[in-house]
């Protein structure tokens, strides 16, 4: 079978679409903490995202994501939308998030270890902006931000980073998405 130029886009397209959907959903699994911000399975969606799709296609599936929430949908957290959100306490995450799939995305052709830093990197942008921007939102130091950050989120985002990946080696074997 040959794949011309036109369904291998196609085939992109929808692969960036599946993983906005896909980030939408896991978005959805929140357990609200004290600190405001949901403990949710997004930053392994958008890890996973990043490890299936590289940089480009990535970057175009979280932009997707974070526009149909700017405009109204309730695609984040709680089921939640508008751009306000952007514009409250966990905004900077949701906008972190496009480093952090790009990253990932980056370590899409690397291997093991190498993979998995390129991922914490990203991880360690989005916190990085989330936590400077909920230090604006919040009126907090920056201090006090960070430290509420790496108390809950840290580990977990870290974790969701190696299971991405291990799970991303899978799904490209089995659907051979881009």
């Amino acid at each position: 079978m040959r794949i011309d130029k036109t369904s291998l886009n196609i085939r992109k397209m929808t692969a960036a679409s599946f993983f906005a959907a896909v980030i939408a959903i896991t978005a959805q699994f929140a357990i609200p903490l004290p600190s405001g911000f949901p403990f949710t399975l997004q930053t392994f969606a958008v890890c996973l995202c990043g490890y299936c799709l590289g940089v480009k296609n990535s970057l175009l599936s979280v932009a997707v994501y974070i526009l149909i929430g700017a405009v109204g949908a309730p695609v984040f957290g709680g089921f939640q939308g508008g751009i306000h959100h952007l514009a409250g306490f966990t905004g900077g995450f949701i906008i972190g998030f496009l480093p952090m799939a790009a990253l990932c995305g980056a370590g899409r052709t690397r291997k093991g270890a190498v993979a998995v830093l390129c991922g914490v990197c990203g991880i360690v942008c989005c916190h990085i902006l989330g936590t400077l921007w909920y230090s604006f939102v919040a009126g907090t130091g920056i201090e006090e931000a960070f430290v509420l950050v790496l108390t809950f989120f840290a580990l977990k985002d870290i974790a969701s980073c190696i299971a991405a990946f291990a799970v991303s080696g899978i799904l490209n074997r089995i659907l051979r998405l881009c």
